[in-house]
């Protein structure tokens, strides 16, 4: 039996798993251990980081008020590409991903009206941006967000994931699913980014930053109505 099929959630089946697990790395018998640490198969750091990151982001989104939780989204993702850039593709997808659903309509709202963001709600977010040190905060993550994105522009980071995320190994028990559906849906969603459009919406939240006079912003910049639109890094 496989412990993800509903036969595997049967009682007996359930202690059998454990006793395996046990068996493998000692304990007593009142610990449960989570059996990620057991089947190693399927216990890829990378794609667990993205995970991580995803629900970690999503959480924020429910609590935009507590931006160590984007923070923490943020440490998740830079895990990714720490050693070396063979995973490119994935740090740019889950960057991507926080930017498009998170962070780009607060910004969107903030300069053109929260009518173009109907999936924001500006009695929450409106109090929180007029908040100095909370404002201050997200700007950084957001701009050290831009220039990881930035730092994926010059590698294949829109091909297909490398062969080294998949699992090599197929005859393995349990038997691995073919394919991470999230992580697939992130890499498929991404878009080939523009250098020059990731510095130029750095240099909007730079000034931000700098100045609180929002009026000020559209008449240094050209086209800036089409400023944080989902199709503007591209």
């Amino acid at each position: 039996f496989y412990p993800t099929s509903a036969e595997g959630d049967k009682p007996s089946h359930w202690k059998t798993v454990q006793n395996s697990c046990k068996r493998s790395f000692p304990t007593d018998d009142k610990t449960q251990l989570p059996l990620l640490l057991f089947m190693k198969h399927y216990s890829n750091p990378l794609k667990l980081a993205a995970h991580r990151a995803s629900l970690l982001a999503q959480m924020w989104g429910r609590q935009p008020e507590s931006l160590d939780l984007l923070k923490d989204a943020l440490a998740a993702i830079q895990s990714l590409g720490r050693d070396n850039d063979m995973y490119s593709s994935l740090l740019a997808a889950a960057l991507l991903e926080i930017w498009q659903v998170h962070l780009r309509p607060i910004y969107r709202g903030l300069l053109f009206g929260f009518h173009e963001v109907h999936e924001l709600c500006e009695e929450i977010i409106t109090p929180l941006c007029q908040d100095g040190s909370w404002f201050r905060s997200l700007n950084k993550i957001s701009m050290k967000i831009i220039r990881l994105l930035l730092s994926t522009t010059d590698s294949d980071s829109y091909e297909q994931m490398d062969e080294d995320l998949g699992d090599k190994d197929k005859e393995v028990w349990p038997k691995l699913l073919e394919e991470d559906i999230m992580i697939e849906r992130l890499v498929r969603k991404s878009l080939i980014l523009n250098e020059s459009s990731l510095e130029a919406h750095n240099v909007v939240i730079c000034a931000l930053q700098l100045n609180d006079d929002l009026s000020l912003i559209p008449m240094c910049i050209d086209s800036f109505d089409t400023f944080f639109l989902h199709e503007s890094l591209s």
